[in-house]
């Protein structure tokens, strides 16, 4: 079994994550991880994503992306912890989702930008329209990605542990109604 977790910034994707995934007694693939491991291999640059996206662009970046997920495709008893725009590349989404169980993480704007804030503002976000263009990037993903998830949960107020055991009890249940096994 499969399951990726997708989301908007700050909405708690690598810690639900990384929960579900122990208690699943799966591992946890963080995409974003995969691209810098793979930018370090071809580049010999050990830079964040952030650092790749801005020195190399957003092409490079988005092919390196393009590639960690056909590397993800073929994984089992995994938990995939996707970039903010991975799902948004139709082609990413359509093999993330094939045969996996796809969580969307979601939340009230006012507390993921808060989040996010706390731990300084990316580049795209900073200057006087870094809110406007956050909250507007969160519809236009949420509009994308919801229509394929099978679970959504909103990680406004709940605890990152009740989130992943709210995450791991439905997904119990969806492989209840078709049978499968974990």
């Amino acid at each position: 079994m499969r399951i990726v977790i997708a989301g908007p910034k700050g909405a708690g994707k690598s810690t639900i994550g990384a929960l579900l995934a122990d208690q699943l007694a799966m591992q946890a693939v963080e995409t974003d991880a995969w691209i810098e491991r793979l930018h370090a291999e071809r580049r010999g640059e050990r830079f964040s994503c952030r650092q790749i996206y801005n020195t190399h662009g957003a092409e490079y970046f988005r092919a390196l992306e393009a590639e960690v997920v056909q590397l993800c495709a073929d994984l089992e008893d995994s938990v995939i912890i996707t970039g903010g725009s991975t799902l948004l590349n139709p082609d990413s989404l359509q093999t993330l989702v094939r045969n996996s169980v796809l969580v969307l993480l979601t939340g009230n704007t006012d507390v993921l930008w808060t989040r996010i804030a706390r731990r300084g503002l990316p580049q795209w976000l900073q200057g006087e329209n870094g809110r406007e263009t956050y909250d507007q990037q969160v519809r236009e993903r949420e509009a994308i990605i919801r229509p394929h998830a099978q679970i959504v949960l909103d990680s406004t107020d709940d605890s990152p542990n009740d989130l992943a055991q709210h995450a791991r009890d439905e997904i119990f249940s969806l492989l209840d109604k078709t049978g499968e096994k974990t």
